[in-house]
């Protein structure tokens, strides 16, 4: 039964195997044509090319995209639209244009793999910081201080959040550089980096306060002179430390003293 099972497939296979010669002979061929086509005459060219266009082995296929942290597959193939056609006939710069209105794509590159498929690269925009719009919720900042997408539930939210500015003071974006500047700063001090910044909140008079992840606290940096604050705010948590006390707030906006005021 096994032998009988074996022998009458045998045909079957043979078959398949030459089709799949046949298919790479004739791409082969194809593809020597194609590339023999800059070097013949315009008349050729314009009687080929539609020739070219309607064979079915470069009738397209599927698109090759890979997602990326923020750009699922679903969301690039939906910006991609419904593609048909013959692979020489799509329009590459209009994909290309079209998957870029995605607020998070900073590069698209998208390019033809013979003989039936395309291939979509992403580079993403990267992400620095949150911004807190009030009623708009938080938004995903680049390095550069603008803004990028509002942030999904499912979005990675470790960020720290930058609050308190206004929509003038977004769009000119130097309050949140800024920002990103006291936030490298702090993240420089060897003790203080271990205190995670949770929030940089703006206040015009104030001046910056930053809130720790955990513990919780408030820290009063004001305007400037803040690598001196700094200074002062690591001998004071220093020594807080060592007495196992944790601070509700500090105020480092005085010249001679820091105000403390524990936790209960």
């Amino acid at each position: 039964m096994k032998s009988s099972t074996i022998n009458s497939d045998l045909p079957r296979l043979r078959y398949r195997k030459q089709r799949q010669h046949k298919k790479i002979v004739r791409f082969f061929v194809l593809l020597i044509s194609v590339l023999a086509l800059s070097f013949l005459s315009y008349k050729t060219l314009r009687f080929l090319i539609p020739l070219i266009g309607s064979l079915q082995i470069f009738q397209y296929k599927n698109a090759i995209v890979s997602p990326t942290e923020h750009i699922s597959e679903e969301e690039l193939k939906k910006l991609m639209g419904k593609l048909s056609g013959n692979l020489f006939h799509l329009d590459l710069d209009a994909i290309q244009a079209s998957i870029k209105k995605n607020p998070w794509v900073l590069e698209a590159k998208v390019s033809r793999i013979f003989p039936d498929r395309i291939r979509v690269d992403i580079t993403e925009k990267k992400a620095a910081a949150l911004l807190s719009m009030d009623r708009d919720g938080l938004y995903f900042l680049d390095p550069s201080g603008k803004k990028i997408a509002p942030l999904r539930p499912s979005d990675h939210s470790g960020f720290p959040v930058i609050s308190g500015l206004n929509p003038v003071e977004v769009e000119k974006g130097d309050l949140i550089l800024k920002a990103y500047e006291l936030i490298q700063l702090y993240e420089s001090k060897s003790f203080l980096k271990n205190l995670s910044i949770s929030e940089v909140a703006y206040k015009e008079g104030i001046g910056y306060m930053v809130f720790t992840r955990h513990p919780v606290f408030e820290i009063r940096l004001g305007q400037d002179y803040w690598d001196e604050k700094f200074y002062r705010l690591e001998k004071v948590l220093q020594d807080l430390s060592q007495k196992l006390l944790v601070p509700q707030f500090i105020d480092l906006n005085f010249s001679k003293k820091v105000v403390v005021k524990l936790s209960k």
